[in-house]
């Protein structure tokens, strides 16, 4: 953000809905939430007739193509973007538990997780929840990437997507159907190998 601003660019960082308070208020956010904040900074921007260029990392960057897919933005910095984060057949995800989540939600709202060992911070530092999966929110998730991606072709300003071959979290196969079914008349994908195998090298913004 720093360089940005310090480039001359008008730079918008969002906290989104839920990330930047309690558990209690995570828990309760939606995509839908997080995709009404996303659409109020870029209008905002858009009519003070600002060349308006969406960055994301991770779900960040769901929600770039989901801005860029209703409108006129000046360009798109997908980074370990996900369209969908589980495939059945062959199976692609980080957990099995993925397809039940919108059953499992129901009956666990919330259920525990592995907190990365402290060599895996060093790498790849977080100020996000820890320790636990929010069930709704993800469910809401999964249902918000799968209007994203039903939407590619209408994806059609200059597009860069950078991706690690090795991500856990986003499955590679993400960058390429977002490089073939986007109709940009410019797009480039840059695949970033991550050799360390102690995080999930889905943070790419913070690894060298």
């Amino acid at each position: 953000e720093a360089v940005l601003t310090n480039a001359g660019y008008t730079v918008e960082n969002l906290c989104l809905p839920g990330h930047c308070q309690t558990r209690e208020a995570f828990c309760n956010s939606r995509f839908s939430d997080w995709a009404r904040a996303a659409e109020s900074a870029c209008m905002g921007l858009l009519r003070q007739e600002k060349k308006v260029v969406a960055i994301g990392l991770s779900m960040g960057g769901s929600l770039s193509l989901y801005l860029a897919q209703r409108y006129p933005l000046a360009g798109v910095v997908a980074i370990s973007t996900p369209v969908f984060l589980y495939k059945l057949f062959p199976w692609r995800g980080s957990s099995r538990i993925l397809p039940l989540v919108p059953l499992l939600r129901h009956v666990k709202p919330v259920i525990p997780a592995a907190v990365g060992p402290p060599e895996s911070k060093k790498i790849a530092p977080t100020r996000g929840y820890e320790g636990f999966h929010a069930l709704a929110p993800l469910s809401s998730l999964l249902k918000g990437l799968r209007a994203v991606r039903r939407d590619l072709e209408r994806v059609k300003t200059p597009l860069l997507v950078l991706h690690s071959p090795q991500d856990v979290t986003a499955p590679v196969e993400n960058s390429w159907e977002i490089m073939m079914r986007a109709r940009s008349a410019k797009k480039i994908l840059s695949l970033l190998p991550i050799r360390e195998t102690i995080t999930s090298r889905h943070v790419l913004t913070t690894m060298e």
